[in-house]
């Protein structure tokens, strides 16, 4: 079997079953839907299932006959230009996926690094966290569509123009088959690299402003700790026997509980940053 459709064909699966599983666990919770985050990740989700299937399909939706002398693709053809220009729109909005692995980031940053409550965030939020990754995905997706743009390639049908020598079937003439215009492809290309560095730009200021948010809350923590080893003259021991043998004050306890509380954010955050990172490598 060709490795160059057979690797596809076997990630496009795994990564299609595995936001499958996502939407599982998604409706099998007790919020379903009803969180910020499951919504952005039920649509992350839904957009890589698709995508991750036509990927899947490789070569079997491209036109098993061609104008062209000799097909431009390798492996098995079962369809036309109409599955074909289906397979390749469906890959190319697929860069919804990348975006809305930024919107999760967006989210991230507005929670941890700003401190907003979840009703503001879906307020004044949420609503670009949705309209952003779908706006730039459909505006580089549906053109090509009018413009023949979606063409066979290597390994699937994507965005790319095609001019080969072709045969007339009546009188056996030869003549130039032109398909699509290389321009056009070069002016969406560009299209797709500026939602690639809206995606980049997204995603490194959201994990700075979070890793930002984390080192000054570790920083609080060090500083708090500090305080109270020097309170009981930074002797381990003494701090103990303080607090077996005399009971804390008001003062004291509210310091503990404050202490306690930012170690939580400071685990917290550490482990979102690790999600959201392992989001971004996985996508990647």
């Amino acid at each position: 079997m060709d490795p160059i459709n057979f690797i596809p064909r076997v990630t496009g699966s795994i990564s299609a079953t595995a936001s499958s599983l996502i939407i599982y666990l998604i409706f099998r919770s007790e919020t379903k839907l009803s969180s910020i985050y499951h919504r952005i990740m039920f649509s992350m989700s839904c957009a890589d299932i698709l995508s991750s299937a036509a990927i899947a399909l490789t070569t079997l939706p491209m036109p098993s006959e061609f104008p062209c002398e000799g097909n431009p693709w390798e492996g098995r053809a079962k369809g036309n230009i109409q599955t074909c220009e289906a397979q390749g729109f469906i890959i190319v909005a697929g860069g919804i996926t990348g975006l809305y692995n930024a919107a999760l980031c967006v989210y991230y940053a507005c929670a941890i690094a700003f401190q907003m409550r979840e009703e503001n965030i879906h307020k004044r939020v949420e609503p670009f966290l949705h309209s952003i990754p779908m706006f730039f995905g459909l505006v580089v997706a549906i053109p090509p569509l009018f413009l023949d743009l979606y063409n066979p390639g290597p390994g699937w049908c994507t965005l790319r123009s095609i001019e080969c020598t072709a045969k007339d079937d009546f009188d056996g003439d030869q003549y130039q088959y032109i398909r699509g215009s290389n321009v056009m492809v070069k002016v969406f290309d560009v299209l797709r690299f500026i939602s690639l560095g809206v995606w980049l730009i997204l995603i490194v200021g959201s994990f700075s402003l979070i890793i930002r948010r984390s080192w000054r809350i570790d920083q609080e923590l060090l500083s708090r700790n500090q305080e109270v080893t020097n309170r009981n003259g930074g002797n381990r021991q003494t701090m103990v026997q303080n607090i077996t043998d005399e009971e804390p004050t008001r003062q004291e306890e509210n310091a503990t509980s404050r202490l306690i509380l930012d170690l939580q954010k400071s685990q917290t955050t550490k482990l979102i940053v690790k999600q959201a990172l392992a989001y971004t490598v996985v996508l990647v």
